[in-house]
C-alpha cells in the first residue's frame, strides 16, 4: 500500500475474518469478509470482473484480487487486495468534482460569450437600421423635402418600435412633400396671376399714359397762342 497506495490490502484467516490490514482502525467497518467471491475469484478467474466486500465500507462492494496463504487445497488464510481503494475514491472524486467544476466554468464562460455575441449582433442589427433611416432623412432634406427618400430596405412591415417610427417617418415625409408641392403650387398660380394682370393693365396704361400726353401737348399749345 505503501508503493501502490490505490490498493488496500487485508490478512483473512481461513473463515474470512480480517486479521491484518495496513490503515487506522476508525476506517475498517467490518470485521469479516464473504469469501464467496473469493472462491469465485481463485477458481473461476476467467470470468471477470468479480466483486467482494469492501472493508471500509459496512455495505459497499468493490473488484479485489485475493491470493491463498498455505496449501491451496486447505489454505490457512487468504490474501485479500482491494483495488480501488479509498485513497484512489477520494482522488478520483476529486478530479470528477474538478471536471465538474471545469465543466461548469466552461458552461459559464460559454454562456457569457454567446450572450455578448448575441447582444452585439442585436446592437448591430438595430443600429443599422437607425442608420439606414439617418441615411433616408438626410435625403429627404437634401432634396428641400419634396421627393420621399426610398425606405424598402427600412423594413417597414415590422412591428417592433423601429418599424413603427419608420412608418412614422414615411408619412410625415409625406405630408411634408405634399404641403411643399401645394405651396410650390400656389407660388406659381400667383406668378401666373401677376404676370396675367400686368399684361391686362398694360394697354389700358399706355392708352390712358398717351391721352394725357395729348392733353398736355394741347395745354401748351393754347397757353402759348395766349
Amino acid at each position: 500500500m505503501v508503493i501502490n497506495p490505490a490498493i488496500e490490502v487485508y490478512l483473512l484467516d481461513a473463515d474470512g475474518r480480517i486479521l491484518a490490514f495496513s490503515a487506522p482502525a476508525e476506517k475498517v467497518k467490518r470485521n469479516h469478509v464473504d469469501l464467496a467471491p473469493v472462491h469465485a475469484f481463485l477458481h473461476d478467474g476467467d470470468r471477470l470482473p468479480i466483486v467482494g466486500d469492501d472493508p471500509r465500507d459496512s455495505a459497499g462492494r468493490k473488484v479485489f484480487s485475493a491470493a491463498p496463504i498455505g496449501p491451496a487445497n486447505r489454505p490457512q488464510g487468504y490474501l485479500y487486495v482491494v483495488l480501488a481503494g479509498e485513497l484512489l475514491e477520494s482522488a478520483a472524486d476529486m478530479l470528477r468534482d474538478s471536471y465538474i467544476l471545469r465543466a461548469a466554468l466552461y458552461v459559464v464562460i460559454g454562456a457569457a460569450l454567446f450572450g455578448v455575441l448575441a447582444g452585439l449582433w442585436l446592437l448591430f442589427r438595430i443600429s443599422r437600421r437607425l442608420r439606414r433611416l439617418d441615411r433616408a432623412m438626410s435625403a429627404f432634406a437634401a432634396n428641400d423635402f419634396t421627393r420621399l427618400p426610398p425606405l424598402a430596405e427600412f423594413d417597414m412591415d415590422s412591428q417592433d418600435e423601429l418599424g413603427r417610427l419608420g412608418r412614422a417617418f414615411k408619412s410625415m415625409a409625406e405630408h411634408i412633400a405634399a404641403q411643399v408641392g401645394m405651396l410650390k403650387q400656389i407660388d406659381a398660380l400667383r406668378r401666373e396671376l401677376l404676370a396675367n394682370v400686368s399684361h391686362d393693365l398694360r394697354t389700358p396704361i399706355a392708352s390712358l399714359q398717351g391721352y394725357l400726353e395729348t392733353l398736355q401737348m394741347k395745354a401748351e399749345q393754347e397757353e402759348w397762342l395766349h
